[in-house]
């Protein structure tokens, strides 16, 4: 079951994965982001977005990097500034997504 709420998102320095066109360049962020944040200490709370950007027709995802983070180990991927603003966020458990019809 998913919950929706309003929150604001501060404006932020963000790992882009590009448009999410295929399942190699989802793989591919997906190996990086589990990898980095694994490695962090003291990281008790999600830091990626995904949203479906009805401009270019797909989703992406995006990494909201830690204070002081340490850019080569980026990877192949874009640093981007994400906006801030006011967002409706729904959150599930991957679980509840893979069961969803």
């Amino acid at each position: 079951m998913q919950n929706i709420r309003i929150v604001e998102i501060p404006s932020m320095k963000a790992v882009y994965s590009g448009p999410l066109t295929d399942n190699e360049t989802f793989e591919a962020f997906n190996r990086w982001f589990s990898e980095y944040h694994s490695s962090l200490k003291n990281e008790i709370y999600p830091q990626d977005f995904m949203w479906y950007n009805e401009r270019i027709g797909a989703q992406e995802w995006f990494y909201a990097l830690p204070h002081g983070a340490e850019k080569n180990l980026i990877d192949r991927f874009e640093i981007t500034d994400l906006p801030c603003g006011l967002f409706a966020v729904a959150s599930c458990l991957d679980a509840d997504i893979d069961g969803a019809a």
